[in-house]
């Protein structure tokens, strides 16, 4: 049996090689996330508008962006990111949702009952798999309905390439570490939206090999 961190890593390829499918049909070329563009820039971040959209749009095209009940709109795009919304696009990201849903076990963090009884399993999951990186706030806690820092964000993004915090970087230096492996695109941004979560998954999935 493959290790996890491997595993981990087949399942961004696989998501990484849908992303080329739907570039190659819609006759594109592989955009770099976080290349500036037209000049317009996000006045939180600093970021390029039109690159950060069109992040957002194969994001949305590639089924990691849902959205809310009207999909993935403007509107929803500025809505600030909490911590349990970027975990549960993360495992969509590596095709972990559904087995995340579906989970069954008991020990899970000490404030899950701040969020409905739908995606409780997801914390449960995420408590019995800290190598995805989503491994609280301290105390026992998640926080899964605060805003997600982009320090945090690239925490997970790092981990699920394979990184670890306290061995491969310091987690004060998340961000430093990041731009080392190509991973700057948001973070500058504050507060981090969904936007900016867009992001930060496609760059992420052009940095894997």
């Amino acid at each position: 049996m493959k290790p996890i961190r491997e595993r981990g890593i087949g399942k961004m390829r696989k998501a990484k090689a849908m992303l080329f499918a739907l570039l190659l049909a819609i006759g594109m070329a592989v955009p770099t996330i976080g290349a500036g563009a037209e000049g317009a820039e996000d006045s939180a971040s600093g970021t390029p508008l039109i690159a950060v959209k069109h992040a957002s749009d194969i994001a949305s095209e590639i089924g990691v962006l849902l959205g809310d009940g009207q999909g993935v709109t403007e509107t929803y795009l500025a809505k600030t990111t909490t911590r349990l919304q970027g975990a549960i696009l993360t495992l969509r990201l590596l095709g972990k949702e559904k087995e995340a849903l579906a989970y069954s076990g008991a020990d899970t963090f000490a404030d899950a009952s701040q969020v409905g009884s739908a995606v409780r399993p997801v914390l449960a999951y995420l408590k019995q798999h800290p190598e995805l990186g989503w491994s609280g706030t301290g105390s026992g806690k998640f926080s899964p309905n605060a805003a997600i820092t982009s320090q945090q964000a690239y925490k997970v993004m790092l981990e699920s390439l394979s990184y670890r915090t306290g061995t491969d970087f310091a987690y004060a230096d998340t961000l430093a570490f990041a731009a080392t492996k190509g991973l700057t695109r948001a973070a500058g941004a504050n507060p981090f939206t969904n936007r900016d979560l867009a992001a930060v998954l496609l760059e992420t999935l052009q940095t894997v090999p």
